[in-house]
């Protein structure tokens, strides 16, 4: 085929996209963009400024970053009063849900804004990127604590670099010897993929595209759908579990140099796992809930959304009430 015929079908290709994009934007049908941007030291981060919809088939909401990429809040930022720093995956940036039922703004009621509550949650990041978020995205010197979700399903996995989805947007990566002794590794530096991923991103076409993507790689390699899929489930993974303790014995490093209180909500879905992380904390004199211990022994349960698990807004409100309840902020 000639070179000026294959630019041809390129740019047709192109035009066709961006076309199909605009349609799905501005139609009855439209499909949400992407949330996330390139960032240098983390590998992705919420993009400033931007007004975007998430979509699954059990919900449909609307959400809104400010200028540093930071979900707003349904209160205004007061300077004089101390600040409470949110870190989390999916599970605490709520995106899923309408600004006054995320954790953020929960908990900025239920302790009648005393506080500033700043949600640094970000979907599919783990303890080790957390830990580069703190370090590079928060302004520790206006803290009072440091509110650490950690989802022992997804964590144990994410924490691990072999587990990392070669489809997925670019991670910052921290490979643990032992606590103290660890190298990081920055994300690879921006390439064609994630350029035209960036580009392509505010187009409705970009989630047919990147679903289209996982949905051939599920039919060509299917284990990998399944393989690992509750971590939390599996005990004998000592690799993971440095990793995990590495992140968090680092955070609680980092905080500690602001005289800023480190405080965990750990959810595991089995019980194991949760008693042998809340005995790490213990012997690192870290404060913590266990969520699951709590809800059985209330006989409760931590409802969810049916097409994708998230927590509903009537977990959330009860967590938010249990974390001023035990105390775990004052």
């Amino acid at each position: 085929m000639k070179k000026k015929n294959i630019l041809t079908l390129i740019s047709i290709f192109f035009l066709s996209l961006i076309s199909f994009g605009y349609y799905l934007k501005f139609s009855p049908f439209a499909y949400p963009d992407t949330q996330v941007e390139y960032d240098a030291k983390i590998g992705m981060w919420h993009k400033k400024n931007f007004t975007g919809v998430i979509a699954e088939e059990c919900y449909r909401n609307s959400y809104e970053f400010d200028a540093k990429g930071m979900l707003k809040s349904t209160y205004n930022y007061d300077s004089k009063k101390k600040d409470v720093i949110l870190l989390g995956d999916s599970y605490l940036e709520n995106l899923m849900l309408e600004s006054e039922n995320r954790i953020h703004n929960l908990l900025a009621k239920q302790f009648n804004n005393k506080y500033n509550f700043l949600n640094y949650g970000l979907a599919g990041s783990s303890p080790v990127e957390q830990l580069v978020i703190l370090k590079e995205k928060v302004n520790l010197n206006s803290a009072k604590y440091v509110l650490h979700l950690v989802t022992l399903w997804n964590d144990l996995k994410g924490v691990n670099a072999k587990n990392l989805d070669p489809l997925a947007r670019p991670k910052v990566y921290i490979d643990f010897k032992t606590l103290d002794d660890y190298t990081l590794f920055p994300p690879r530096k921006k390439n064609l993929y994630d350029g035209i991923g960036d580009v392509i991103s505010g187009f409705g076409a970009y989630y047919f595209l990147v679903n289209s993507l996982y949905y051939i790689r599920d039919i060509i390699e299917p284990e990998k759908k399944t393989k690992d899929s509750d971590m939390d489930n599996k005990h004998d993974l000592p690799k993971n579990w440095l990793q995990l303790k590495g992140a968090i014995y680092q955070t609680n490093k980092h905080i500690i140099e602001y005289g800023v209180e480190y405080k965990i909500v750990i959810s595991s879905k089995h019980e194991e796992n949760g008693k042998k992380f809340a005995e790490f904390l213990n012997k690192q004199n870290i404060d913590y809930i266990l969520l699951d211990k709590y809800v059985k022994e209330k006989k409760l349960e931590l409802e969810s959304f049916s097409c994708d698990n998230h927590w509903n807004a009537k977990t959330l409100l009860r967590i938010s009430k249990l974390i001023q309840k035990v105390g775990l902020i004052r």
